[in-house]
């Protein structure tokens, strides 16, 4: 599904036992931080995709991936914010700071699209749109968001927020569940041009099992 142009913004031991089992995580980030970084050089030349639902995948492994910590929040509002002012420099600067750290954000390449097109800048425009298409495609893969078989698989609440909202849809209200062992998001929205209700299912699995590894 294509993105709409409307876009409504919302928006640590000292003993060597220790040492040696510190030194595990650091090994696994490393292994999928090279992976990740990969990955992000080839959609920024040109990417399947397969290659654009593996990053998203290897995105949660990575030393990146902290939802509950993440300065994403705080840098959409700006980004958004300089977007609505028409400072476009700004809103190009935040956009980048976030992709720094989450090359999957759908709101940082949205942004980037938005400001880079009213810089005149079509190139680099037409580039995050087609990045911006190709993660929404790639959620879409995951499924329909029908029920929790079919559940749309999502790495933060920014980024379920932003998936809702690309699609021109309004959040009405939200629940956690939980079923068979994973946890998900019930989001009731709404489609305002058709005045119609309906329940999105979002698996947020990964935020429960991994997104806390952050807190400790």
């Amino acid at each position: 599904m294509r993105i709409l142009l409307a876009f409504v913004v919302f928006w640590i031991s000292a003993c060597s036992v220790t040492q040696q089992n510190n030194a595990a995580p650091q090994i696994y980030h490393d292994k999928y931080n090279a992976r990740y970084n990969e990955l992000v050089s080839v959609v920024r030349e040109t990417a399947s995709q397969e290659e654009f639902v593996e990053l998203r995948k290897i995105y949660v492994y990575t030393s990146h991936y902290k939802p509950y910590l993440s300065p994403e929040r705080s840098l959409s509002q700006l980004m958004f914010e300089a977007l609505n002012n028409e400072e476009w420099d700004i809103c190009l600067e935040k956009s980048s700071e976030i992709l720094d750290f989450n090359y999957i954000s759908l709101s940082a390449h949205y942004g980037a699209m938005a400001c880079s097109f009213e810089s005149d800048n079509k190139t680099q425009a037409d580039y995050h749109k087609y990045v911006l298409n190709n993660l929404l495609d790639a959620i879409w893969s995951t499924g329909d968001g029908k029920s929790t078989e079919t559940a749309f698989y999502c790495t933060s609440t920014p980024e379920l927020q932003a998936f809702i909202q690309l699609h021109g849809l309004e959040t009405i209200d939200q629940a956690l569940i939980h079923h068979e062992g994973k946890a998900y998001d019930l989001m009731g929205v709404k489609d305002p041009k058709e005045d119609e209700e309906f329940k999105w299912y979002f698996d947020i699995s990964s935020q429960w099992a991994l997104g806390f590894k952050g807190l400790e």
